[in-house]
């Protein structure tokens, strides 16, 4: 039976190359992403190739420290490195060697599985701090959702139990050692990358596990039936614009053909406690036309989406469109003062209507801690309608 060289000295070599010039690029592209505008095609394209890199960069450093890892051991078993395996046939068994030895490293078994027990045990904690919220919010299926959580992440129990039997040197010998029927353990190296891979999958259970106690907690602690102009009828805060007169927005306000779009002034009272203030316009159909996610001060001037904020992603402005608009339309503005950062980051303008963008985003300042439920520590608004013919 072949026992067959894994590495060589050409083959750490080329590792080691390839390890190094991908680790440049992410470098490289992460910097001319930040030189260039981040709102750029160039940009978005930088960064995907930037991610791209880092991922291939893991799997070459990975292969490198395998490659030299194994080379080493190599050396260790009193082997003679060969610069190209295939001059000695691709067979161990023709490397020259000064003594025999074998299974020196059963102690990778014993980490491994040593280490795969210690990440279930982390996963185990999680799961049963996961049944806890579930039994408060849904304590009737609570156990119906914990039990497949359980049992998936039992992979990791089931894969120390086969490192265990790797220790085992009547079955087992390791891949420097000359194959005489037993089987090759899996070096620390397979291991760690088996690992990562369970852990991975045990992760995306977590996610979904995450996002699922979030919807819960939100149905249970907020109410989604309560309709928009609620803001209004119950507003606790003062907002004006000198934009606004009589009751009719300023023509240059509008997405005109003409290119005016500035965004509207607006001024509202200071709210003690507030970190920052979250603005947001939307039109008789609850279309989003404006969203201001991290606004320190209590008055905005007319046209900051061409000044101060021309380039900041969490200042959007759209403004009404008179093209999809009938003669006289109402625009609302609401202007939100939060003591805290929104439960999710939002950047993105679409997809949300006024009611959504509170009870989803703005309104959890801390999951799973009820009594810290309420993040909106005052709000105001201001309506009126813009002419478009």
């Amino acid at each position: 039976m072949i026992t067959r060289i894994k590495y060589d000295e050409r083959s750490l070599k080329i590792s080691k190359t390839l390890t190094i010039a991908f680790g440049i690029i992410p470098l490289l592209t992460f910097i001319f992403a930040c030189l260039s505008d981040p709102m750029s095609e160039l940009s978005s394209f930088l960064t995907l190739v930037s991610a791209a890199s880092i991922i291939i960069f893991l799997f070459t450093l990975f292969l490198y420290l395998d490659n030299m890892i194994y080379l080493k051991r190599l050396t260790r078993n009193h082997f003679t490195i060969p610069i190209n395996k295939y001059d000695y046939e691709n067979d161990l068994s023709n490397l020259p060697r000064t003594e025999a030895v074998e299974n020196r490293y059963v102690k990778d078994s014993k980490i491994a599985a040593v280490i795969a027990l210690v990440i279930y045990a982390i996963f185990l904690i999680c799961d049963f701090q996961y049944l806890f919220k579930w039994m408060k919010y849904i304590p009737k299926i609570s156990d119906t959702l914990f039990i497949p959580l359980l049992v998936f992440h039992l992979m990791l129990p089931i894969a120390a139990l086969y490192f265990h039997f790797q220790c085992n040197t009547d079955k087992y010998i390791d891949e420097v050692d000359i194959s005489d029927g037993r089987k090759t353990r899996k070096s620390i190296m397979k291991a760690i990358e088996l690992l990562i891979f369970l852990s991975v999958l045990s992760f995306y259970s977590l996610f979904f596990s995450h996002g699922l106690t979030q919807y819960l907690y939100v149905s249970k602690n907020s109410r989604h039936d309560i309709p928009l102009n609620y803001f209004q009828d119950n507003a606790t805060m003062t907002v004006t614009s000198n934009d606004l007169h009589n009751g009719i927005w300023d023509a240059k306000i509008i997405n005109t053909p003409e290119g005016s779009c500035l965004s509207p002034h607006l001024y509202f009272q200071p709210v003690d406690g507030a970190d920052h203030y979250v603005i947001y316009m939307v039109d008789e159909t609850d279309q989003m036309l404006w969203l201001a996610t991290e606004i320190r001060d209590n008055e905005l001037f007319t046209g900051e989406n061409l000044t101060t904020h021309a380039n900041d992603p969490y200042y959007q402005y759209i403004g009404p469109d008179p093209r999809y608009a009938a003669d006289k339309s109402t625009c609302t503005i609401y202007v939100y003062a939060l003591k805290g950062d929104p439960c999710r980051s939002i950047s993105n303008i679409n997809g949300y209507g006024g009611d959504d963008l509170y009870y989803e985003i703005l309104n959890v300042i801390e999951e799973g801690k009820p009594n810290l439920y309420g993040n909106v520590l005052s709000y105001g608004f201001i309506s009126g309608v813009y002419i478009t013919k």
